[in-house]
């Protein structure tokens, strides 16, 4: 490449630009240093945009060998197809080493993979993979012409391994319709937008794409004029209104698309994502009177289908004599016949509590008071299971009817699905076998235990504890030691006075 304001010349397109800007100033206009462009600039910034929008350099792999130590793929081809490769090995989820020299990491999440690539080798050249039989790579332009020196090392920077993840070869019209309705969802659940404020983003989102048909012209003008190209204006406006049309995101979101109203959205979500929809159950058919379950064995089969959660869940852990790391040490877990006996086991820890909503008047109105019941899997590490995602929600009633028909009414369907996982268990594919399962705890506040055991919610009463027999006139003249403790056989005698 040779200077345009003299005879000066060089290979290199930065060695080239240090000469124009030493040698003739920045005052003067820019010509673009290829000789096939006839773009002028004012600016030595705006040149140097101008090269790396219209004249990327590229990187061509050539006789480089790479062996797959998954499979039998041994093949001459560039770094970026072996990545992609790899990737194909996640999507069936299967455990993908690193391919780089002394690395041992390993994974089965594709985004895991993506990010160890991006944040530890992302300066890695071809020298670097332990799978590779052969590697002569040439830096060359976009010309045709080989690059040397500084340039050399600009053009490997620019090839990084998260290019291949986050930017794809392939992305029809239904992947991105899928990530759009992704993304509602996502504003449903998570970020808890309104469905109604959902829809007014969808329409505005729609008419904005609209109104673009005049920008696009103009920018395909540009580009065309730029080229010295000259169409026709009907040939550009048909371009125009072809690219917009077009636009998987203006057809999701246009009158008649599969995601313009919420009903749409809705049906859309149950068919194409892992929407589990709580059932309502009536405490007897002649009130109307009703309560909701989402079913705990559907929900659980969804998780333990995921290989990111399964691969935290710890159903054995060892344990040290005298020491307690966890619940799964404990005399209780060790004496459960259902958990303490098999070594693959799904713990369930259940709490339920009351709460009040819509009511400004304040809790004590108890006007539209509810009763819930949550679970979460106690196989998780302790960090896990205090997140707000690993608590899902089981039972959902007014606490009326909770106390008008008893809470024999309101488990009856956890307690069936719970029977269910105890006896026959949740098959999971990846593990190739059934997973049983049991509820190890439930826990709630004095109020909420109280409620669910049978006992006085009021603790103005003579008998208060429900741990023991203490009443309120001896508390304060006996021992702690001397405390009668409540057992089985007391309380079921207790039972059979009361019926």
């Amino acid at each position: 490449m040779q200077c345009k304001f003299c005879k000066f010349s060089s290979s290199s397109q930065v060695v080239l630009l240090k000469h124009c800007r030493l040698r003739h100033g920045t005052g003067a206009h820019w010509p673009c240093v290829h000789t096939d462009c006839v773009c002028v600039f004012k600016t030595l910034g705006a040149l140097k945009s101008h090269l790396s929008r219209s004249h990327k350099t590229v990187r061509i792999q050539e006789n480089s060998t790479f062996q797959c130590e998954l499979c039998d793929f041994k093949e001459i081809c560039s770094e970026k197809a072996f990545w992609n490769h790899l990737g194909r090995h996640i999507k069936q989820r299967e455990t993908v080493p690193c391919p780089i020299r002394g690395c041992n990491f390993k994974t089965n999440t594709r985004s895991t993979f993506s990010s160890h690539r991006s944040r530890i080798h992302k300066n890695c050249t071809l020298r670097d993979f332990r799978s590779i039989a052969r590697a002569d790579t040439e830096d060359v332009g976009n010309d045709g012409e080989q690059s040397d020196g500084e340039t050399g090392t600009a053009l490997h920077n620019s090839v990084r391994p998260t290019e291949v993840e986050e930017f794809p070869e392939d992305v029809d019209s239904e992947t991105l319709q899928h990530k759009l309705a992704s993304l509602f969802l996502c504003m449903q659940t998570v970020l808890h937008v309104s469905r109604s404020s959902t829809q007014k983003i969808v329409e505005d989102l729609h008419n904005l794409l609209s109104f673009s048909n005049i920008h696009t012209l103009n920018s395909v003008k540009d580009i065309l004029s730029k080229h010295n190209i000259e169409v026709n204006d009907s040939v550009l406006q048909e371009i125009s209104n072809a690219i917009v049309q077009t636009n998987p995101l203006l057809l999701t979101t246009s009158e008649k698309g599969l995601l313009s109203t919420d009903y749409r959205r809705n049906s859309y979500f149950k068919e194409n994502f892992c929407v589990i929809e709580p059932i309502e159950y009536l405490y007897n058919r002649d009130h109307k009177n009703a309560f909701v379950y989402v079913p705990v064995t559907k929900v659980l089969e969804t998780l333990l289908g995921r290989a990111d959660f399964l691969d935290q869940i710890v159903f054995d852990q060892e344990s040290l004599s005298g020491h307690f790391k966890s619940f799964q040490d404990g005399k209780y877990y060790k004496d459960n016949k259902l958990l303490g006996q098999q070594n693959i086991c799904i713990s369930l820890a259940l709490y339920i509590d009351d709460f009040e909503i819509c009511n400004p008047l304040g809790t004590s109105r108890k006007l539209h008071k509810i009763t819930a019941v949550y679970w979460v899997v106690l196989n998780l590490p302790a960090k896990y299971r205090s997140s707000l995602t690993s608590i899902q929600l089981a039972l959902f009633g007014k606490s009326e009817d909770v106390k008008q028909h008893g809470y024999e009414k309101f488990l009856e369907p956890l307690i069936k699905d719970i029977q269910c996982l105890e006896q026959e268990g949740i098959f999971v594919e990846i593990l190739g076998q059934f997973v049983k399962g049991a509820i190890f705890c439930v826990s709630a506040d004095n109020l909420g235990a109280h409620s669910l055991a049978g006992f006085f919610e009021s603790f103005n009463v003579e008998k208060f504890c429900r741990f023991c027999l203490i009443s309120r006139d001896q508390i304060a003249t006996t021992e702690v030691n001397d405390f009668q403790l409540r057992d089985i056989d007391e309380h079921d005698t207790f039972l059979e006075e009361l019926s």
